[in-house]
């Protein structure tokens, strides 16, 4: 008789990662907190990712660009416009300016109608968790 070999760490904690993101995906009941749990897998997955600075800048990038894009169509006063330019722009590592991003997003989202908004936040939430998906096939775990 002989014994099944274990699975590696990383694998179980990567496994064990992605079923507490699905889960609260799963369970969650509005588009916002779909969104808030797409938004958690993601930066889960970029912390675990094999080069998480490379990762955290890439997303970074799309994110503030999607931030832009919500505020042309939301129109904020120009303070709000400021305060979110201000937000986008500020200096951090590359980890804070994604998770300043996302918050950025979703306040972006937030102030658009309220059939607008469950639509936006559904959207990014597939998008976010196909994100969060992709960086942990290419090596989570380091």
């Amino acid at each position: 008789m002989t014994t099944t070999k274990r699975e590696p760490r990383k694998v179980r904690s990567l496994r064990r990662r992605t079923a507490h993101h699905a889960d609260r995906a799963r369970k969650a009941s509005t588009p916002a907190e779909r969104f808030r749990a797409a938004q958690d897998a993601l930066l889960s997955a970029v912390t675990h990712s094999r080069g998480p600075g490379r990762a955290a800048r890439e997303q970074y990038a799309e994110i503030s660009e999607h931030v832009r894009r919500v505020l042309e169509r939301a129109e904020p006063n120009p303070a709000s416009a400021a305060l979110y330019d201000s937000k986008l722009n500020q200096s951090g590592t590359d980890f804070a300016r994604l998770g300043n991003a996302l918050m950025c997003l979703r306040g972006a989202i937030s102030l658009l109608s309220e059939a607008e908004r469950d639509r936006l936040f559904e959207h990014y939430a597939r998008h976010l968790g196909e994100e969060a998906q992709r960086i942990d096939a290419e090596g989570g775990d380091r």
